[in-house]
């Protein structure tokens, strides 16, 4: 199972903002998927794209004035710091260089991830179109949000914290992944009917009890 979270930092809440960052990290749950019910991460580092404002700039896509007012608080001093041109280090890319570098990271995934995908893998198609989706088909996507709302939280981060800052994409990506991890089933059984329906009746089928009709209530 290929599992990716992905994280957009942008300048707006609509489909055509411009696009400050992106993360993608490839995880894994032990426990759940192998041995222990923790979560790993497969790329620790991460990967980490700075789309072109000036390219962003000349396809007319759009700047909200309230999210830059909103990025001006205070406690996102450490999050305004990792934007590629403020900072004189990192390097900005043209679309199509992230929109490559991106397909390479999330080629052949199962499941690709984000907190809300109509914002995150929205305004990555927007951003990336005329091409297609890097993913390699619409049904890969899944909402963390949905789940968030959806499941109680089973189990708590034990382990050390992660080190970053909110709005960091990459430290938001493993922000997410954690709080999957802590919402995620551990039965097989449920496991399958909540995230993957394909495989529910054959789940069913291996067991002799509880009857289907009582595991669908």
């Amino acid at each position: 199972m290929k599992r990716v979270m992905i994280d957009i930092e942008t300048l707006g809440v609509k489909n055509d903002a411009v696009v400050l960052s992106i993360a993608a990290l490839g995880f894994k749950f032990c426990g759940i998927d192998e041995v222990g019910p923790r979560a790993s991460w497969i790329a620790p580092e991460g990967y980490v794209w700075y789309p072109s404002l000036r390219e962003q700039f000349a396809r007319g896509r759009s700047v909200s004035e309230g999210t830059l007012e909103w990025w001006q608080r205070d406690e996102l001093a450490g999050a305004r710091a990792d934007w590629a041109y403020l900072d004189g280090v990192k390097c900005e890319e043209m679309i199509e260089s992230v929109y490559q570098s991106l397909a390479q990271v999330v080629e052949n995934a199962d499941e690709v991830w984000a907190d809300g995908i109509v914002f995150d893998i929205g305004i990555l198609e927007s951003l990336f179109s005329p091409l297609p989706p890097p993913w390699k088909s619409y049904n890969v996507a899944r909402d963390l949000r949905t789940v968030r709302n959806l499941l109680p939280v089973k189990r708590f981060h034990t382990g050390p914290p992660l080190v970053g800052f909110a709005h960091d994409p990459l430290y938001d990506c493993k922000h997410q992944i954690e709080t999957l991890w802590s919402l995620w089933p551990e039965e097989p059984k449920e496991n399958a009917k909540l995230f993957r329906p394909e495989l529910f009746e054959r789940a069913v089928a291996e067991s002799p009890e509880p009857s289907v009709d009582r595991l669908r209530e």
